[in-house]
């Protein structure tokens, strides 16, 4: 092996060091570089195991990875390997004041031979693995890029370790870096690819810079969020390490479709010699971090297989560590008890899913081969699962379209955070999100919240919630709301003892109503009926925790037990509200057609409301007067509710033509003459 020539530049600040020509590090800069490298999977590692993890440095002879390893305290050993004895002189005495004299640590032992060979001749198995070695300039160097050389590096790594590689600029050599990508793949390895931007290397037209993390189990995006620093890093922060996970599209689809593995070193040369990618755009970006919107799954279907294995990667693995943290032999027995009495054929392929069940678990990566079994066993427990733990979560409601107001209509509890299982529930849980109610086409229309004033002057501002039934809702406050069709923007707010009408966006109550005692009984009957089935989900809940809690550990998400718990307790207030309403009962005259709640029709076809102080006559339009039941003074927002609900009626209910001849008579405009008679 020719020497390499070394080349130190002084300037004002500092210094950059260059090996045959190329620039290796500058002092100004290089924490960015060396922060990059190590402190992602060090990270990562230190929440992984927790305990003291072991690393091997491959090159990194100047010492100053070695100087971020040190900062971990959760870090074992460090065994340093590099061939080129003067650059570790340099490491041990000028490039000191710079790696804060790692070299000399005690936890760091420096071997001088060649990388491959230490390889090929250690035993030691390492959980992090940093490969620190320079540009590959020449075979040689080619050679440590190769899917020979990073197999034996995966047969050193622990099977949670990660190997953390300097790579080459993925602005620059895109089809050599996403090679380098699919390399690691083919050996089954899980890689993040990872960009940064270094001042010094943009000078010398080396592009923005790249590296991987891959491992044997996918780096998971709880992983990479959850990511702690235990030190002030001059560069890396959260920010800075979700940017680096970020390329542009079209730089990958160009890098990808002229990839391949790199099987030799000369591959890896011909990749280089290819042309970069100019004027990449940053229009549209994939982000490593998390999983790909649904345009970059096609993309990756359409140009490479390798970027949907990556897409399948954190769902599989997850979904196969559950099921591993779980306690089967609980869940065996509650299934062995259903089964007493179930058809032998039955059980003797649910033994028999027993028996494989454990070397099934010991795959630790999702192929093709794998995936009739791995979507089999969780078909299986989701069969099992819900016989042992069945739904029972409907209650009835009320409802527009059976009757008017508090008809038959029902309504569904489920315990999925956001997913809408019928019109009522678009919004499950999601106190920041808009109520959907349902217009008679079936399309969906948003109802946020309320905002009034109430009769003492304080500003009410309440969102939505909870839709108990299809014409009941629960604000986050746990007060009770009637909303109507989204053609009527008004709501009346449910209270004991009245009924306050309020215009979706003018802050002055429009009208206060008797109660309705369809609505209080339909408020009540839900409220008891939800009650009991949250009791009983939570039970459930906690029966099931007793066999699955173990998921926990991998899958941190509680999100539902939470929502249903913050679910419950605005149940319990709206409950507490309505405890022991009897609305007082207002004699009605008969026949009478309710139109909205306080809103009726008489025989003659007077319009009468329902007020708290008794029935009262209400003049409008042309509808018959009523004055045996004294009257209502007239208001312009109540004309213009009223409007709306006859308009809705008209179009919506069914009525007799009769009926409906005489509403459109009545709602006619009015002559002068019947101005007049006013």
């Amino acid at each position: 092996m020719a020497k390499a020539k070394l080349d130190i530049r002084k300037a004002n600040n500092g210094f950059s060091f260059y090996i045959d020509g190329s620039l290796q590090f500058n002092s100004q800069d290089e924490f960015i570089y060396h922060e990059s490298l190590v402190i992602p999977p060090a990270c990562i590692l230190s929440e992984r195991l927790k305990r003291p993890f072991n690393v091997l440095v491959l090159g990194g002879g100047d010492g100053l990875a070695l100087r971020e390893l040190l900062k971990f305290p959760n870090l074992g050993g460090v065994d340093l390997v590099d061939h080129d004895a003067e650059v570790l002189d340099l490491a041990r005495g000028e490039f000191s004041p710079w790696n804060q004299n790692s070299m000399a640590h005690e936890r760091v032992s420096v071997l001088c031979c060649d990388a491959a060979q230490y390889l090929l001749d250690t035993k030691k198995i390492y959980d992090l693995i940093i490969s620190d070695l320079t540009f590959p300039s020449d075979l040689i160097g080619a050679h440590f890029f190769t899917k020979p050389f990073f197999y034996t590096v995966k047969d050193h790594l622990s099977s949670r370790g990660i190997f953390a590689l300097n790579s080459i600029s993925p602005s620059r050599s895109a089809p050599a870096y996403w090679s380098i990508f699919k390399t690691l793949r083919s050996l089954r390895m899980y890689s993040k690819p990872f960009r940064v931007d270094i001042p010094s290397f943009a000078s010398q037209g080396y592009g923005n810079w790249g590296f991987f993390f891959a491992s044997r189990a996918p780096i998971l995006r709880r992983e990479i969020k959850e990511m702690v620093i235990p030190f002030a890093a001059q560069y890396l922060n959260k920010g800075s390490i979700l940017k680096g996970l970020k390329f542009p599209v079209s730089e990958v689809e160009f890098g990808l479709s002229f990839s391949k593995e790199i099987l030799e070193a000369v591959d890896l040369q011909c990749l280089l010699n290819m042309p970069g990618f100019k004027n990449a755009s940053l229009a549209e970006i994939m982000d490593f971090s998390h999983n790909f919107s649904s345009r970059q799954m096609r993309m990756a279907l359409r140009r490479d297989s390798l970027l949907s294995n990556e897409i399948m990667a954190e769902w599989s693995y997850r979904t196969l560590k559950t099921l591993e943290s779980l306690d089967w032999e609980a869940f065996f027995e509650e299934v062995e008890k259903i089964l007493r009495n179930a058809p032998a054929r039955l059980v003797e392929e649910f033994n028999a899913f027993k028996k494989e069940f454990p070397d099934f678990l010991k795959n630790k990566v999702f192929t093709a081969e794998s995936a009739f079994k791995f979507f089999s066993v969780l078909l299986i427990m989701i069969i099992f699962v819900n016989t042992i733990y069945p739904d029972n979560t409907f209650a009835k409601g009320g409802g527009y379209y059976g009757g008017g107001y508090g008809g038959g209509g029902t309504s569904e509890f489920v315990l999925a955070a956001g997913v809408p299982q019928s019109y009522f529930h678009g919004a499950l849980f999601r106190s920041s999100s808009p109520l959907f109610v349902p217009d008679m086409r079936g399309g969906l229309h948003k109802k946020s919240g309320v905002n009034f004033i109430d009769n003492t002057g304080k500003v009410i501002v309440e969102k939505f919630f909870y839709a108990l039934s299809d014409s009941i809702s629960l604000t986050d406050a746990g007060h009770a709301y009637a909303v109507l069709p989204p053609a009527l923007p008004y709501n009346y707010r449910i209270e004991k003892d009245r009924f306050i009408l309020l215009h979706e966006r003018n802050r002055e109550p429009v009208f206060e109503f008797a109660p309705d005692p369809e609505i209080l009984q339909s408020l009540s009957s839900n409220l008891s009926t939800q009650r009991k089935i949250l009791e009983k989900a939570l039970a459930d809940y906690d029966r099931w925790m007793s066999w699955a809690s173990p998921a926990s550990i991998v899958t941190h998400d509680d999100v539902e037990i939470k929502n249903l718990k913050a679910l419950q307790q605005v149940i319990l207030a709206a409950s507490k509200n309505f405890a022991d309403s009897a609305p007082s009962s207002v004699s009605q005259p008969m026949p009478m057609s309710r139109l909205a709640p306080g809103v009726y029709l008489s025989q003659r076809g007077s319009i009468l409301l329902k007020t708290t102080g008794g029935w009262a006559y209400y003049a409008f339009r042309q509808f018959p007067a009523a004055p045996e039941f004294g009257y209502t003074v007239r208001n312009e927002d109540m004309d213009k509710y009223l409007e709306g609900v006859l308009s809705y009626h008209l179009a919506h209910s069914k009525m007799t033509p009769e009926t409906k001849k005489l509403l459109m008579d009545w709602m006619a405009p009015r002559s002068a003459a019947g101005e007049g008679q006013k």
